[in-house]
């Protein structure tokens, strides 16, 4: 089921019209607890595979794609285009749009402690914006998954807060 499925619906005018529409109510937001996320027992942790999709990842834990959104919120994902593992060449493209030259220099590290440095430096290194977007891409490759044995209590609760 679509995520904005579950939020109620709402009379909508534009321009102070008298006529209106039955809109989705967008405005709403759920979140779950940061009780919740700090909870080890409830969750697992797994390592996208490239090409994964929140809707592959529930569906490979929760044999439906219905939970996408459970494993968006809680990774606080929000804009699952960029904050969500992006293929090689999703992430080439994002960097050619995002930066003048993919390939200049972003920033300096210390080779041995791989701390950010000043260029002159002794033992500076180096790090492209594009090995910079690329590091940042492999951090969020690491998730949190809610155990199945919970996945329909999350999901009753959340319907429950989005219609109050």
């Amino acid at each position: 089921m679509p995520y904005f499925s579950k939020f109620p619906l709402m009379g909508y005018t534009a321009n102070n019209n008298i006529d209106y529409d039955v809109v989705t109510d967008i405005t709403r937001r759920g979140a779950l607890s940061n009780q919740i996320k700090a909870n080890f027992s409830v969750y697992d942790e797994y390592d996208i595979k490239d090409g994964e999709t929140p809707e592959h990842v529930s569906h490979k834990f929760y044999d439906t794609t219905d939970y996408h959104w459970v494993i968006l919120l809680l990774n606080d994902v929000i804009d699952p285009r960029y904050e969500w593992v992006m293929p090689q060449d999703v992430l080439y493209r994002y960097c050619e749009s995002k930066y003048a030259d993919a390939f200049a220099i972003h920033h300096y590290v210390d080779i041995d402690t791989d701390l950010i440095v000043d260029s002159d430096f002794p033992g500076a290194t180096s790090v492209s914006n594009y090995q910079y977007e690329e590091a940042l891409n492999e951090t969020r490759r690491r998730i949190k998954i809610l155990k199945p044995e919970y996945i329909t209590g999350i999901a009753a609760e959340f319907d429950r807060l989005i219609n109050e």
